[in-house]
């Protein structure tokens, strides 16, 4: 190794990286921030004890989401001196924003964490067509080698797998195949029978989500990646004008024990379901905002994310599509709600009656703007900006898993590990949400926010990959961890040298987690966590103790903390409390 090369190697760090790089940020004209956020960042402190890479991929994930967590607290910051007219600092530590990426890894109910088979007695059913319970219908999502030589197509079962499977030439449920390498080998023979552009007509059709497995390279050649490239990390929009700046919620009387908290009484509907939706809201509810998230019976959602995302926030069940829970919604947004969070298909709330347009009516006289947060998969502009998607199809059709696969040494795709697209997009909305109020209080009007899992990929990858030298050493060292995880029969080897394209989400993750415990243990240290009971979550009728990622951002002068314990969806009743 030459010494450049040894200079390189020992002197990088993810610290200094994400510092750079917030400076970069903060100073973006692309990103819709105040001079008065900007200013903020001055204020603003980085640190951490780990300045080696630590999550085993080439991308620079960690210094990405540090930087999106300094930008927040920049922007909380000079909102918490618009509310109460002091300055304040923040602290931002990289292994605990780090952590932040994969705290459903973290998280446990009762001591049961999401791979214990007794976790799922302790959690509401609502996985109601067995998407993720059942093996089988689970293994429907993942990338699969098409009938084209060396083309790869990420299908996809959503949160009812019938559709994908039935596309491919299989039945919806199979309880004769239990094994997961039977399972992925069924599922490839069948996907072999079909060409990218075959599987892609089919899941549009059936209104699934799924994608072509590309290469950066090839994605900024099609029409949807030229679009997605034209769109900033954030874009804020100015629905009207007319409304006058917008007063804060008067708040009750304080002991003067607490120091106060920057949203408290601000309304927040959460219309999102599965990570990335309730991402925004569950850290907007840290800063004291009154959070209700709306699901509904009909729809299923992923059980085991509820315990980490629905803290801070109460629950409800509604059916927009039905007249009576209608009436309770509306009564919901006419009682002063500031903020709506959609996480839904682009256009689908607007069809019901409730997007941004309908919401511009609706409000005209009011006398109060307000902020609406809407995330998805492809981005708000070209030919899939309707299409349904999640983060592994993002991970796909971008380059992150072709890029992903390559650096393993592979010439194939792989994903990489955790849900990091949507948690990091989640941020995106945070820093939306608080700029959005940050403008009504100061300009007045209302706003549009958008952010976007594709997007976020796209600039990730701008970044680079770690240099050579440093992300060769980091997955030699997790390569050479042994596997502890107990063996399944039929699951693969769960190692980071052994993963390939039919690695599927959790078996990647499973091998990151194991060799990250290794080398890392500080990031699973409990000063990152907390625990709570939650009278929704348990078994028996007794309360569940539910741990959990504590909020990143620390303030000197105002509060960041839960002021609810978190419960499973549908557990309150439609009001304001």
């Amino acid at each position: 190794m030459s010494p450049t090369k040894t200079s390189l190697l020992y002197s990088y760090s993810t610290i200094v990286e994400a510092q750079k790089l917030f400076s970069t940020l903060i100073s973006d004209n692309n990103l819709p921030l105040s001079p008065e956020i900007r200013a903020c960042a001055q204020h603003i402190t980085i640190c951490g004890k780990e300045t080696w890479p630590t999550i085993p991929t080439p991308w620079k994930e960690t210094e990405a989401i540090t930087t999106f967590k300094a930008l927040e607290a920049a922007t909380a910051i000079a909102l918490g001196k618009l509310r109460f007219g002091f300055d304040q600092t923040g602290t931002v530590d990289a292994d605990h924003a780090t952590t932040f990426l994969f705290m459903n890894y973290l998280s446990s109910i009762d001591g049961y964490g999401k791979w214990d088979a007794k976790s799922v007695e302790r959690l509401k059913p609502t996985d109601l067509f067995e998407a993720q319970s059942n093996l089988y219908r689970r293994l429907s999502s993942g990338i699969y080698k098409t009938k084209d030589p060396n083309i790869y197509y990420h299908t996809h079962g959503s949160l009812d797998s019938t559709p994908t499977l039935q596309l491919i030439g299989l039945p919806g449920y199979n309880p004769k195949l239990t094994r997961y390498d039977e399972i992925v080998n069924q599922i490839q023979n069948h996907c072999s029978k079909f060409t990218a552009e075959e599987l892609d007509a089919g899941t549009e059709r059936n209104r699934q989500a799924g994608g072509p497995v590309l290469k950066r390279v090839d994605f900024l050649k099609t029409a949807q990646g030229q679009a997605v490239t034209k769109e900033p990390l954030i874009s804020m929009t100015e629905l009207e004008s007319s409304s006058p700046p917008a007063l804060w919620p008067v708040l009750p009387p304080s002991s003067g024990s607490d120091k106060p908290q920057i949203l408290a009484g601000i309304k927040i509907l959460d219309l999102s379901r599965v990570i990335a939706g309730p991402v925004i809201s569950r850290t907007l509810a840290e800063y004291g905002a009154n959070v209700l998230k709306v699901t509904s019976t009909a729809l299923p959602d992923v059980p085991y994310f509820q315990l980490d995302l629905n803290f801070g926030k109460r629950t409800t069940d509604l059916n927009l599509k039905d007249p009576e829970d209608r009436k309770k919604f509306e009564a919901l947004l006419d009682d002063g709600v500031d903020v709506i969070i959609d996480g839904y298909r682009t256009g689908s709330l607007e069809r019901l009656g409730y997007g941004y347009q309908s919401l511009v009516k609706r409000f005209a006289t009011r006398g109060k703007g307000f902020v609406y947060v809407a995330e998805n998969c492809f981005g708000f502009s070209g030919p899939w900006k309707e299409s349904s998607g999640w983060q592994p199809i993002a991970d796909a059709v971008s380059g992150v898993a072709w890029g992903h696969g390559q650096a393993l040494g592979l010439d194939q795709p792989v994903l990489p590990p955790f849900a990091i697209a949507d948690f990091a997009t989640g941020e995106l909305g945070v820093i939306a949400a608080l700029t959005g109020l940050w403008n009504r209080a100061v300009k007045g009007g209302s706003y549009l926010a958008t952010v976007s899992l594709t997007k976020y990929n796209l600039w990730l990858q701008s970044l680079g990959q770690l240099p050579p030298e440093v992300w060769d050493r980091v997955f030699e060292a997790h390569a050479a961890v042994p596997q502890t995880i107990p063996k399944i029969p039929g699951e693969p080897e769960i190692s980071m040298r052994a993963l390939n394209h039919l690695s599927n989400f959790d078996i990647v993750s499973k091998a990151a987690m194991q060799s990250m415990k290794h080398l890392h243990p500080g990031l699973f240290d409990d000063r990152y966590m907390f625990e709570a009971e939650s009278p929704g979550f348990g078994k028996d009728g007794k309360p569940g103790l539910v741990k959990s990622c504590k909020p990143v951002v620390s303030l000197s002068a105002t509060r960041n903390e839960f002021t609810r314990t978190t419960r499973p969806n549908g557990h309150d009743k439609p009001i304001w409390n």
